[in-house]
């Protein structure tokens, strides 16, 4: 690990691209080239991020980095995929800057942060470009892994029917205390929110069980019908109490948020055999100025001081996007989903580009969808017949 002798763990976010500058206020931007798709070659898919600084004048202290979901064939770091993934970097910043790492944060742990520094041999040096001059870009790129014939497998929950609903829905890369932005508007752009680790299994996500579930990057992709959780207590669709009452086991559970803690209605579908969790927000978004309450989620968190663990998996959707799945239940569709390492055709990227000089943070940031460059292959998933297939493709 000495390639990369210095690690920051300030927090990452992402938003919209860059929207009208505040006035005298220095303007910012970054995405992700989605225009050739990420080209395909020798196993892996390469992606190219971009920044560039607006104007009016010159910037001091600017970060430039990616949030690059994690795989299991990038995991753990220093195993040979995560290596390949940084190696592929070294020499690719317009530039000239290094590309070092860190996490999304050690709580969370969906994302490697890639981040740009300039080359130094005293490992203090902060991530430049600094000073950075107005119409002045760059850009550097990195490569993922993918599925023969099957894609990009990344964590992910995917609606399969009914074919009104169908969707792919990918974990918010964005940082919940200090780059909220994203966790107001997240269902515009099809993200979940995932709950947090605990800290006492240590720094560098040592432990990726802790609290609430494993990380969707990390489980074989599970394939269910959803079904609504009814708790013994109160509203039934809240899950609370001390149990769900009369729910299928092997299902997925889908519960509206409220009254009781995260972890209870967590256990409840747990314990009842649930595979999954999809909690749906109601509408409180965490105080984040402007925030769309049909849109918005928050991380979910357990208590750090009782080691609660548990082992399903859980997100938490938007109040608009969750809710329409619970009409479709009520209205007596079947819904089915998938969660989990799910390959596919394309992956969500989180970009980020801040400076002293630009205090507005909703203008320097982007979250792109970007698809793979095989025209050649047609993805296709093999769920609705509800056959065991993960992810099928067939080539023309």
């Amino acid at each position: 690990m000495s390639r990369w002798p210095v690690r920051w763990w300030a927090t990452a976010g992402a938003a919209a691209v860059a929207i009208a500058a505040m006035a005298g206020a220095q303007d910012m931007t970054a995405g992700v080239v989605t225009d050739p798709p990420a080209p395909v070659a020798g196993g892996v898919a390469t992606f190219t991020a971009t920044y560039e600084n607006l104007g009016p004048g010159e910037a001091a202290d600017v970060n430039v980095s990616a949030l690059v979901p994690i795989q299991t064939q990038t995991w753990p770091p220093g195993s040979d995929g995560f290596v390949a993934m940084i190696d592929s970097t070294l020499g690719t910043d317009t530039n000239g800057n290094q590309v070092f790492w860190s996490f999304d944060t050690d709580s969370l742990c969906d994302y490697y942060k890639l981040e740009l520094q300039e080359p130094n041999t005293t490992g203090d040096q902060f991530m430049i470009p600094n000073p950075f001059p107005a119409g002045h870009s760059g850009s550097f790129t990195w490569e993922m892994p993918i599925v023969p014939m099957e894609g990009i497998d990344v964590g992910r929950v995917v609606i399969t029917e009914p074919e009104s609903l169908r969707n792919s829905f990918s974990v918010n890369g964005a940082q919940w205390v200090e780059y909220p932005w994203l966790h107001g508007h997240a269902g515009l752009y099809n993200l979940v929110a995932a709950a947090g680790l605990c800290d006492e299994g240590g720094a560098d996500c040592a432990d990726l069980q802790a609290c609430i579930g494993d990380r969707l990057w990390a489980i074989e992709p599970l394939v269910a019908e959803l079904e609504i959780g009814q708790g013994n207590d109160g509203e039934p669709t809240l899950g609370c109490g001390t149990q769900l009452v009369d729910f299928t086991a092997g299902r997925i559970a889908i519960l509206r948020r409220g009254v009781c803690n995260f972890t209870v209605k967590f256990e409840n579908a747990q314990n009842a055999g649930a595979l999954g969790v999809i909690l749906v927000n109601d509408g409180r978004c965490g105080d984040v100025p402007d925030a769309d309450p049909d849109e918005c989620t928050i991380t979910m968190g357990g208590d750090p001081g009782t080691g609660y663990l548990l082992d399903v998996p859980s997100v938490l959707m938007s109040r608009r996007q969750g809710e329409e799945l619970i009409s479709a239940l009520q209205g007596g569709q079947r819904v089915r989903a998938a969660i989990g390492a799910i390959p596919g055709d394309s992956v969500d990227l989180f970009t980020r580009v801040t400076s002293d000089a630009d205090p507005d943070l909703t203008n320097d940031f982007a979250v792109t969808r970007v698809l793979l460059g095989d025209a050649g292959l047609l993805f296709a998933d093999g769920f609705e017949s509800g056959d065991t297939s993960v992810w099928s493709a067939t080539v023309p």
